[in-house]
């Protein structure tokens, strides 16, 4: 499960955005994740309870903004968006 570490990653830059700004906690976190990135809802729900305890994001409100991909097919060379790889233009 690659999402502990993705979560963990973003407790590390948390911190040290805390430590710089010299703050206590973080009130609000907001996330972009795209469709095509490979993370699993409720991996990274499940990961997410386990890697904030005890950190600087332990109490804050997460936002999640899921973005769809985009693709441009190589036969009409049309851009549309896609959600999973090798989804037809």
């Amino acid at each position: 499960m690659h999402e502990l570490s993705i979560v963990m990653s973003i407790v590390d830059v948390a911190e040290e955005q805390v430590r710089s700004h010299q703050a206590k906690e973080v009130e609000r976190i907001d996330l972009e994740i795209g469709a095509l990135a490979g993370v699993d809802d409720h991996a990274l729900e499940f990961a997410w309870e386990a890697g904030v305890k005890n950190t600087v994001l332990e109490k804050a409100l997460r936002i999640i903004h899921k973005h769809n991909g985009r693709a441009e097919c190589l036969e009409c060379n049309q851009e549309f968006e896609i959600n999973t790889l090798y989804d037809p233009c």
